[in-house]
């Protein structure tokens, strides 16, 4: 990717987003100094001034409205015909790629809790067959706590590498996400940057 375009940017959108910060990292991700105070259309305009005849790598990950890129983002990057690039968008709504005209979607099925199982335990290199089954309940209660995503899961066999291969200690560590419809959020953040930056260097 750094190969193939000039610009590359990361952002986390999320549900609570602020269009002045947004805009802010956007700009900081691509090393452009912003001042204190700068309105959205300054910032706007900054950006478009900063990738004009330009290539970019855009990701936009984890947007729930499609406003983000229709009213604060759109503008900057259509205001020049020399601008290209790709811009990749994770939502959970389809109705925002719809609202947004994607030119293509891909949708990602869930593991099933068997794959999403065996993938924990061979993550953790657990080879004892009696392990594997003794470990088994807990571990399939682990993989629906990370929600069927293989990246969750990976980095969830990571965190456990460090505890004893025991059911007892398998449930004190998902009993720390009791409450939480999906566990382990902060660490897969990391973790996709940690992807993203090996991705494109």
């Amino acid at each position: 990717i750094k190969g193939s375009f000039k610009m590359q940017a990361w952002i986390c959108v999320s549900q609570d987003y602020n269009e002045v910060t947004l805009l802010k990292e956007v700009l900081r991700t691509i090393g452009v100094h912003h001042e204190q105070g700068e309105t959205i259309t300054e910032l706007q305009r900054k950006l478009a001034e900063t990738i004009e005849g330009k290539s970019f790598f855009l990701v936009l990950d984890d947007v729930w409205h499609s406003n983000v890129w229709m009213d604060l983002l759109r503008p900057a990057f259509a205001l020049h015909e020399t601008t290209s690039g790709v811009i990749l968008l994770t939502t959970r709504d389809d109705q925002i790629t719809r609202r947004i005209g994607v030119e293509h979607t891909h949708r990602v099925d869930l593991m099933s809790v068997e794959v999403g199982w065996e993938l924990l335990w061979k993550s953790m290199n657990i080879e004892e067959e009696k392990e594997v089954q003794n470990l088994r309940n807990t571990g399939i209660e682990i993989v629906r706590k990370c929600g069927h995503l293989p990246l969750a899961i990976k980095v969830t066999a990571s965190a456990l590498a460090s505890r004893d291969l025991t059911e007892n200690e398998w449930k004190k560590y998902l009993g720390k996400y009791a409450g939480s419809q999906n566990m382990l959020l902060d660490e897969i953040e990391g973790a996709l940057y940690l992807s993203y930056d090996e991705f494109y260097h």
